[in-house]
């Protein structure tokens, strides 16, 4: 929550990007996600996610992308995320936005 004290780490690496993705989904998931193995194909309208779920997704996401939520929302377009790869494919495109 405290944004200022976060060192901002962004992952180049797509293997590595995916599996921080797949990390805070479980995060902001534990119930629903609790043994659940996240594949780039995995539909996110499957996993139950809801507006206030994304949203937390993105906050945590934050550090990966190396920006804060504020500089990116209206960046962000949810109706074009359908799989955990078009989160992986965001952050990427979200990491190159100025």
């Amino acid at each position: 929550m405290f944004n200022i004290f976060r060192k901002k780490h962004i992952v180049t690496d797509r293997n590595e990007c995916f599996g921080q993705i797949c990390n805070a989904l479980k995060e902001v998931m534990p119930k629903e996600l609790n043994d659940l193995i996240l594949k780039e194909e995995t539909k996110i309208d499957t996993l139950g996610i809801d507006s206030i779920k994304y949203i937390n997704l993105f906050i945590s996401l934050e550090e990966i992308i190396g920006k804060e939520l504020e500089e990116i929302v209206d960046s962000i377009d949810l109706s074009s995320i359908i799989t955990v790869n078009d989160v992986v494919v965001l952050v990427n495109k979200l990491q190159n936005t100025k």
